[in-house]
Formats: C-alpha cells, structure tokens, sequence
C-alpha cells in the first residue's frame, strides 16, 4: 500500500442527542478553511426509509453498501480523509462500516452530553414522532455504547461551543486545523 492509497476515517459516535452530525458539518468547515479535501457521510443519510424487510439494526446492509459505493466515488475524486456519523452499537457495526473503506487508517470519537442536554437537544430538534421514540432509546444506547469500550476517545459536546469541540478532535485525531481567528 502506498502512503497516498491510507484513507484516514473520523468515525463520530453517540447517543441520539450527542452532536454527531452538528459535529460532522463543523469539522468539514474548519476542514473547509484551509483547503484540506475531505468527504463527509452521515450514514443514517444512506439508509434513510422503511424497507419491505424488516431490519432491527436501522438498515445497516444498506448503509454499508451505499457508503462502498458513495466512498468509491469520493476516493477517484482523490479524497484521503473522511468523516462518517453514525451511532455504533456493537464492534461489527464499526468493522462493518470501516470495511466498506479499503485502506481505511480509523479513529473513532465517541461524543458525550449530559442527559439534560441530550433531552433539550432532541426535543428542540424533533418536533414531530421521532422525539419520542429517540427520547425513550437515548439512555440505552448511551449504556451500550459506553459497555463497548471502543478504541479511540470521547469528547464532551455539551457546555463549549461546536467549534471548541470540532477542534479538540481534529487535534486528538491529528489532522489538521486552522488558526483561531
């Protein structure tokens, strides 16, 4: 494998209500500023609908395989670097997602908040059925996520600004970022 063939991957994780997607857009706009080529996916974005089979993993399979071909085509394009979003609940999810990514160098950041700003989060951002349902799953996929001990870090996303903490993990991650203005 060649240096210029390692695509470095940010896999952002969380409960309902961490930051992951608002994180996401953050990283790509610091990333933005100074010109460094990079994709962003929000692999709930992949797989978004019901399909006729039904699933219990919120269509993995399908995210999986929209995300190989979606990544192919960023990766011609010449993309080294990518952001992926997306809630984690077993070390298969991560394998799974990464392996959809050839020469996949991974980090993960695992985003936390308070369970008072998870709640205000999601209630502010779901008005309609999905506030419900995303309010009574929080508190579960935040135990489960947090029994994987997945490799990488964690990050608080609750009392500093989204650029703070965008920031904090492009350091952590080692990529870069620009000055403070």
């Amino acid at each position: 494998m060649q240096p210029s063939d390692q695509v470095e991957v940010l896999f952002l994780t969380g409960q309902p209500g961490a930051g992951k997607s608002a994180v996401a857009k953050e990283l790509s706009e610091l990333l933005w500023k100074i010109r460094e080529p990079h994709a962003v996916i929000d692999l709930d974005e992949l797989c978004r609908g019901l399909l006729p089979t039904r699933t219990t993993d919120f269509n993995r399979a399908l995210a999986v395989a929209n995300l190989t071909a979606v990544w192919a085509n960023f990766y011609t394009a010449g993309v080294r670097r990518l952001i992926l979003a997306r809630i984690v609940e077993s070390p298969d999810d991560l394998n799974q997602f990464t392996s959809a990514i050839p020469n996949a160098q991974v980090t993960v950041c695992l985003l936390r908040a308070s369970q008072a700003t998870i709640q205000q989060r999601i209630t502010e951002r779901e008005p309609g059925s999905a506030q419900t349902f995303l309010l009574s799953l929080t508190t579960r996929v935040a135990e489960k996520i947090a029994a994987l001990e997945l490799p990488g870090f964690c990050v608080e996303n609750g009392q500093r600004s989204i650029n703070e903490v965008a920031r904090e993990i492009l350091a952590r991650a080692e990529w870069p970022c620009p000055p403070i203005s």
